[in-house]
C-alpha cells in the first residue's frame, strides 16, 4: 500500500471502538501501519466458540446419513497431487475416502456429520482443520498458498497443535482457555455498547 492508502485507511480505522481479529499476522500488519488505536485483539474463529457438543446436537435435530467411509476429505481446491496423497494415506491406515468439495451440494448438518463419523480428516480448508480440531480427529492438512496459509499457521501456534504428534488433551485445555477468553472479550464489547445506548 502507498502512504497515502495507510493515512487513509488509518484515519478509518480510527472510528472503530473495538476490533479483533483470528491471524496474529494481522496485529504485524496493524502494528507496522501504526493502527493501535483501538488496540486490536486476538478472538477465535467464531466455529471455535461452541464446543464439541453444540455440533453434535446440531447434527442430531435433523435427518443426515452416516458417511460412506472412514476417511473424510474435504478438498476445496482439487488437484492430482492431492488425489494421490489421499490414495496413499487410505492404503497406509486402511481407511475408505469419502469426499465433499466445493462441488458438492449437502446439508450444513450432514457435512458436521462428516467430520463426527471420521477416523481420519484431510483437507485443505481451515474449517476443515477447525472442525478437526472441535471433533479430536487426526488429520492431513494441505497448506493453501491461494487461499492464504495464515489462518492455518496462527490457529495451530495459537493452540499449540504439533501436526507431528496430536495430544488433544492439551489442545482442548488450550481450546477451553481462548474459547473463554475470547468469550469475555465479546460479552466486554456487549456490556460496553448497552451502557452507550442508556
Amino acid at each position: 500500500m502507498s502512504q497515502e492508502e495507510i493515512e487513509r485507511l488509518g484515519d478509518k480505522y480510527k472510528l472503530f471502538r473495538y476490533v479483533s481479529v483470528r491471524e496474529k499476522s494481522a496485529l504485524h500488519l496493524f502494528d507496522k501501519y501504526g493502527w493501535n488505536h483501538p488496540q486490536a485483539k486476538i478472538v477465535l474463529d467464531p466455529t471455535l466458540l461452541l464446543d464439541k457438543q453444540h455440533y453434535i446436537r446440531l447434527i442430531k435435530s435433523t435427518y443426515t446419513t452416516p458417511s460412506k467411509g472412514d476417511l473424510f476429505c474435504y478438498i476445496l481446491d482439487e488437484a492430482e497431487e492431492k488425489n494421490d496423497t489421499i490414495k496413499k494415506i487410505a492404503r497406509e491406515k486402511n481407511l475408505v475416502p469419502y469426499y465433499i468439495t466445493s462441488q458438492t451440494d449437502c446439508s450444513v448438518e450432514q457435512w458436521l456429520r462428516s467430520f463426527w463419523d471420521a477416523k481420519f480428516v484431510i483437507t485443505d480448508s481451515f474449517h476443515g482443520l477447525v472442525l478437526s480440531l472441535i471433533f479430536n480427529k487426526p488429520f492431513y492438512l494441505f497448506y493453501n498458498k491461494e487461499r492464504g496459509n495464515a489462518r492455518f499457521e496462527s490457529i495451530m501456534q495459537i493452540l499449540e497443535v504439533n501436526t507431528n504428534q496430536l495430544n488433544y488433551d492439551s489442545i482442548n485445555k488450550n481450546l477451553k482457555e481462548w474459547r473463554e477468553k475470547s468469550w469475555r472479550e465479546i460479552q466486554q464489547i456487549c456490556d460496553d455498547i448497552k451502557s452507550i445506548q442508556k
